[in-house]
């Protein structure tokens, strides 16, 4: 976090706008693999649920291999309430 403080603001902007278009264009590429592999796959809950599937898979192996468990960290120090996470829940059902 040192370094995100020695940038210059104008940096920050830039990078930020440059990790918005990233974002936005993997939004849109993921959409059309969820397409291509609903296709191959059959039905496209099967299909999200490959997806969703492999991408928890691989935010498991990154958390687990860096030790980072921030969240549960953060629930067990009382700096965080349960029931803020209560949307993530509600966005998995909507």
């Amino acid at each position: 976090m040192l370094a995100a403080r020695l940038l210059p603001h104008r940096v920050k902007e830039n990078v930020a706008l440059l990790l918005a278009g990233i974002g936005g264009s993997a939004l849109a590429l993921q959409a059309r693999v969820n397409g291509a592999l609903a296709e191959q796959v059959g039905p496209a809950l099967l299909a999200a649920l490959v997806s969703f599937s492999v991408g928890l898979l691989v935010m498991v192996v990154v958390v687990t291999a860096t030790h980072r468990w921030p969240v549960v960290r953060s629930m067990r120090s009382g700096s965080r309430r349960v029931w803020w996470f209560g949307g993530g829940l509600c966005g998995a059902f909507f």
